[in-house]
């Protein structure tokens, strides 16, 4: 059996990161020729790759550079180029099924049409299931409608990563049930078996991601921070700037308070141990999925205070939760944690039950198990 993976985008993200465990699962427990189309630009997949096509005598991939051209729904058909690169692609490899690796529907939906053209059995992993409109993109209306009449309906399966999202799939964009699967996010992290606590009398927590403020909300959330007195012993840790023009203007916006710690792009080792000295991770969000630094968190028993929406809103008590753009709320939050931390490391204590949902080995066979059903290779088992 042959299978293809595509990623069209060009910068590397959460949903890449998941990704490639479960590409380094089907290659280590199938038997299948595996194959994979990037963008060329995605110079971090493209290392990750590199060193799978090392491991795995199974697993090749290729590169193409895609069209830079924005609002894809409605510029996919500028994009003939792309559009008959990837279809030579395909038609080269002649997969039994395509899987695309899209973050958003906008992401890899140019493929998503290039694959079901090419009468192929195709798959979606898509994290985010919001509406343009609500994220606040460009037309977002307009491109929401788009999205619902032609790219939702191409995938013969959406694999997702949460009820929240399922139900999203069925409430805004009518995917039915049946046409939908979930597959949770994993973490490397083994949950500790300590009891959570509070050490030291600094409280210090980390946002960590790409510098985004579309997504992320960083910058929006320090001007909040910046605008009211905090406890003298909050510190707040920003982990995963870079030299983005973005990253510049957060830079800029807190270069005169000792409160906000700039700690650049890190590795994921270099995050795992910087988390180890956190209380906790702030995630000020408009929009997320199932974000793996929560999924850390929890692991290494750190308070998670965050939007309520998304995975966020599913798996976290109420109590680590503030309404999305309320920023002021969190900080009425992050005060009272430093008032009463017992109360919160207790609620951590409780999270973790609800968090073994997220095992590997479980997710990683839930996702080979459903490209084995549209292989005809096993009954369905949803």
């Amino acid at each position: 059996m042959k299978v293809f993976f595509i990623d069209e985008s060009k910068i590397f993200g959460g949903h890449e990161i998941i990704f490639l465990g479960y590409l380094k699962g089907v290659l280590s427990t199938t038997s299948f020729h595996v194959r994979m189309l990037i963008d060329k630009d995605n110079l971090k997949l493209r290392e990750a790759l590199i060193q799978l096509e090392k491991d795995f005598v199974n697993f090749n991939f290729v590169e193409l550079s895609f069209s830079k051209l924005k609002v894809r729904p409605l510029t996919n058909f500028l994009c003939i180029k792309d559009f008959f690169s990837i279809r030579q692609t395909i038609k080269h490899f002649s997969p039994d099924i395509c899987v695309v690796v899209q973050g958003t529907i906008e992401i890899g939906s140019l493929s998503l049409l290039v694959s079901r053209f090419s009468g192929i059995k195709t798959l979606s992993y898509l994290p985010i299931t919001k509406k343009s409109k609500d994220i606040g993109v460009f037309l977002g209306g307009i491109r929401d409608r788009i999205n619902k009449a032609i790219y939702y309906k191409l995938p013969h399966e959406i694999i997702t990563i949460s009820k929240f999202n399922q139900q999203e799939l069925l409430n805004n964009f009518d995917v039915p049930l049946s046409k939908s699967a979930i597959v949770y996010n994993f973490t490397d992290v083994i949950p500790s078996s300590e009891y959570p606590q509070k050490r030291g009398n600094d409280f210090n927590f980390a946002i960590i991601g790409r510098v985004d403020n579309l997504q992320k909300r960083q910058y929006d959330f320090f001007k909040e921070v910046l605008k009211h007195k905090i406890a003298s012993n909050l510190f707040f840790h920003v982990i995963g700037d870079n030299e983005s023009e973005e990253s510049n203007e957060l830079r800029h916006l807190c270069h005169d308070s000792e409160r906000v710690i700039f700690h650049g792009w890190c590795s994921s080792d270099e995050v795992e141990t910087l988390l180890d000295r956190m209380d906790g991770v702030i995630i000020p969000s408009n929009f997320e999925g199932v974000p793996l630094v929560m999924i850390d968190a929890i692991n290494k028993n750190k308070i998670v205070i965050a939007s309520a929406i998304d995975g966020m809103l599913e798996c976290l008590p109420r109590e680590f939760l503030f309404e999305k753009g309320d920023y002021r709320g969190a900080l009425a939050l992050l005060h009272d944690i430093t008032g009463n931390p017992n109360l919160y490391f207790t609620l951590v204590e409780h999270c973790k039950k609800q968090f073994a949902v997220f095992n590997k080995e479980k997710n990683l066979q839930a996702f080979i198990k459903r490209i084995n059903f549209h292989l005809g290779i096993m009954d369905d088992y949803k």
